[in-house]
């Protein structure tokens, strides 16, 4: 409370004591006074009179409005002075009463009770909105931390999905290959005794023109060298599709995604490079140099993963 006369300043202090209203209240005869406690000190409510020496109560209030943090404290304008004028510059600065003297004990202490319910409300409302804040706050980072974690398990069913295929598509491979690499083993063997009994026919020199025409008319030479080169050719290719299918059934394993297993690194990135070789094979050549390394505890599918993304 600021008011230069002292009778008033004790009229107002013995209502609102008597009262019963629980408050701190402090009184200054000179506004500057007022004003420099203000600044230093938290204030809900601040009545003021209007006509005082050096600083009237509009200058006083105009000055607080000023200042960000004294802004919104709620004001009053108590006077003598029934002047609508000054009324309408008082509610223009932002006081929220006023109040003519000498004091309405009754007016008086409903305007000081309002007022302080309604200083009471906002600072609810304040702490209410502060935990709503928080609380919207902790909803967001679990809502992302959901979001990323969902990410994350689609991720790791999209890989145990490809997986899956892959390991798939690797058995129904292999199993025809097995059939072929055992017959082709055996084709082969078949051809070497065939190329074996040619030799012996030729080395006992028998005089058949008829055998040596047809021999002679569908290249018989050429085609002894070029079947070797073809059932050498024909070996590496399935072999290669061996190494393939064998890399593919490794790097996909179902379970690789889902617990930790022992794993040899130089295997991986060789396993990886197989199954990635049609990505680089034209564009760049690998130079393997393997150091030793211990086996290590990992998610094998997800460090398979990394060493076919790099």
């Amino acid at each position: 409370m600021v008011d230069d006369s002292r009778i008033m300043i004790k009229i107002a202090k013995d209502i609102i004591e008597d009262s019963g209203i629980l408050c701190s209240l402090r009184t200054f005869l000179y506004p500057v006074e007022a004003l420099n406690y203000i600044k230093k000190n938290k204030v809900d409510l601040v009545i003021t009179d209007l006509v005082m020496p050096k600083m009237t109560g509009l200058e006083f209030i105009e000055i607080m409005k000023n200042y960000e943090t004294l802004k919104d404290i709620k004001t009053f304008i108590v006077t003598s002075i029934d002047d609508a004028a000054k009324s309408s510059q008082a509610f223009e600065l932002g006081a929220s009463d006023y109040i003519t003297k000498p004091y309405n004990d009754y007016e008086f202490l409903a305007r000081v009770k309002t007022a302080i319910r309604e200083i009471n409300l906002k600072k609810e409302l304040a702490v209410q909105l502060k935990k709503t804040k928080e609380e919207h706050h902790k909803l967001y980072i679990a809502n992302e931390q959901l979001r990323v974690t969902q990410g994350q398990l689609i991720q790791k069913e999209k890989l145990a999905g490809i997986g899956q295929l892959a390991a798939g598509v690797a058995h129904e491979i292999n199993n025809p290959l097995g059939f072929i690499l055992s017959n082709f083993e055996t084709l082969e063997g078949y051809i070497s005794f065939i190329q074996e009994l040619m030799k012996k026919y030729d080395a006992l020199n028998l005089s058949d023109d008829l055998i040596k025409d047809f021999k002679n008319e569908n290249d018989y030479e050429f085609i002894v060298e070029d079947i070797y080169e073809i059932i050498e050719d024909t070996s590496g290719g399935l072999n290669r599709v061996k190494e393939i299918v064998k890399s593919l059934r490794s790097f996909s394993r179902i379970d690789a995604f889902k617990e930790f297993a022992r794993y040899d690194l130089n295997e991986g990135i060789e396993e990886t490079l197989i199954i990635a070789k049609n990505e680089y094979k034209y564009i760049a050549e690998i130079e393997k140099d393997f150091g030793e390394l211990p086996n290590i505890e990992v998610y094998v599918g997800e460090v398979n993963q990394v060493i076919l993304n790099i």
